[in-house]
């Protein structure tokens, strides 16, 4: 080989093992969104049998859950660097699952509230540690498309509430599919004694305190406008997936279709568009990171572009054409 010629190393493997913690953590992945996703998939119901208005089943979506898993996250994140991340793991879904069984003994809106919250608790516990996992399991090469895996449980979760709620609630009322969920996650704590913590990098060994990461942070946006920019892409994106929890609703009281219609073709379009949504949306990243500099970042303003005309079309097309439906499966 001539002098100077560069040389492609050879593709990064990925192990049996990180193969293996991939599918757990996706799997209780999967069963966080069927627990997240329980209160909008069942809020028609919620509605008529408890007397709930939009505003609260919101409340109880938004503020009451997201609030709290987001402000929580963050602390839990500094503590997934330093503690054992399989018993953080393994502390949050039992929390989450306990809250679970709870919310299905609710008559008011606070009985519901507070184990939502306490919930949200719990759900934040999840994700700082299995995506710090991840990245020290798989090589950067394909960390993208682990992190697609992985978060393909956000539709496949959902779409597994929906059908639930569909199927279960109809048949048995509302409070018995908070009740199986939640006897379900608290037997899928066994799954937690499989997943292998990997060895921390010396990188992820050695952070600063959470104070000094909040004033990196600060500094960080300030001299980089490019992070407010990301931040605020960021939340427009996470703007819009809110406010689809309200789709089962809007369905039923603005568009006609009954509850168990409306519940089960929801999770079906979540399931399979939502699913290779994820897929493709990893690979693309890792595509674009390749071709040019910033190619993440792109890959999210390029598949916005694409996807965001559908989901005008969705909203603004009458109900059983196919064109709605079409609309619906892309938005």
């Amino acid at each position: 080989m001539p002098a100077g010629t560069p040389v492609t190393p050879p593709p990064a493997s990925v192990s049996r093992a990180a193969w293996l913690l991939l599918a757990m953590l996706t799997g209780l992945n999967v069963l966080n969104f069927v627990v997240r996703q329980l209160v909008p998939s069942l809020a028609p119901l919620l509605i008529a049998d408890l007397g709930f208005s939009r505003a609260q089943i919101g409340a109880l979506i938004g503020f009451t859950f997201v609030v709290v898993y987001s402000v929580v996250g963050v602390g839990l994140g500094v503590i997934a660097d330093r503690w054992p991340r399989r018993l953080l793991i393994a502390g949050g879904l039992g929390t989450w699952s306990l809250m679970t069984v709870l919310s299905g003994t609710a008559r008011t809106f606070w009985q519901l509230a507070l184990p939502r919250a306490l919930t949200g608790i719990g759900q934040a516990a999840l994700t700082p540690a299995a995506l710090a996992m991840l990245g020290e399991s798989f090589p950067a090469s394909r960390l993208g498309f682990a992190s697609g895996v992985y978060y393909a449980g956000l539709p496949i979760g959902t779409a597994l509430s929906l059908g639930l709620a569909g199927w279960l609630a109809p048949r048995y009322g509302w409070r018995v599919c908070f009740y199986v969920v939640g006897c379900v996650g608290l037997v899928a704590l066994g799954l937690v004694a499989l997943v292998r913590d990997p060895r921390r990098s010396s990188a992820s060994s050695d952070r600063p305190a959470f104070t000094a990461l909040v004033v990196g942070f600060w500094r960080a946006l300030r001299a980089d406008g490019r992070l407010a920019l990301l931040m605020l892409g960021g939340s427009t994106l996470a703007y819009g997936s809110a406010a689809a929890t309200h789709g089962v609703t809007w369905l039923v009281e603005e568009r006609g279709f009954g509850f168990g219609a409306a519940a089960s073709l929801s999770g079906l379009v979540m399931v399979a568009a939502g699913f290779f949504g994820n897929l493709v949306g990893g690979w693309f990243s890792d595509r674009c990171s390749g071709w040019w500099r910033g190619g993440r970042a792109w890959s999210l303003v390029i598949l916005t572009c694409f996807f965001t005309p559908f989901s005008v079309v969705f909203f603004v097309t009458p109900p059983g054409a196919v064109p709605f439906f079409v609309a619906w499966c892309f938005s």
